[in-house]
Order: structure tokens, then sequence, then C-alpha cells
């Protein structure tokens, strides 16, 4: 009896925080989704160097608006977490904890 295979896509692929560095400089493939400011963002396109969106911050380093870049979806939205913040003037607070 022989063995029928049947291909129905490819699958989406964390590979962590966004870098320009990422595979040696050559970019993100096709499918592989990256977090950058909060947000997750997946690449449309294969070798995609580009950052997946540009941010303007607020003062206290919140993001305040973005335009997103050719090759990238939104995956899931964190900005309008911090819009919010930024809006309603509320600092954000980081814990730190020892292992």
């Amino acid at each position: 009896m022989g063995v029928i295979s049947v291909h129905i896509g490819d699958l989406p692929c964390f590979v962590g925080e966004w870098s320009s560095s990422y595979n040696d400089g050559n970019g993100y493939d096709k499918m592989n989704i990256v977090s950058f400011y909060g947000s997750s963002f997946i690449s449309t396109v294969n070798g995609n160097k580009l950052a997946p969106c540009s941010v303007v911050l607020s003062d206290s380093g919140l993001v305040k608006s973005h335009t997103m870049n050719a090759g990238w979806e939104m995956f899931s939205d964190g900005f309008k977490t911090q819009e919010l913040l930024c809006e309603r003037n509320v600092d954000l607070v980081m814990f730190e904890f020892d292992e």
C-alpha cells in the first residue's frame, strides 16, 4: 500500500524579536513571525530586511503612532495598549525579578 502526501501549506514560525542582523543579514522569510515594540508581525515576502513598521515614540518611550512597512502584516496589536497609556498619561511600571 502506497503513502499519499498532501502539502496543505507552510506553517508560520515565531523567530523572536526583530533584528536587522537576523539570518546573517539576509532578512526574514515568508511566514516568519517577529515581535517588535510589543506587537507581532508576519513577513509576507522572502528576504525581508525592512523593520515591520516605523514608530513614533512618546517622551516616556511608548509607541504613539506607527506606519506599516511593505512586506509585513500585523499579527497581534500591542500598540493599542501603549497608545491608551500615552493618552491617559499612565506610567508603565516594569518589574525585574531575581532568578
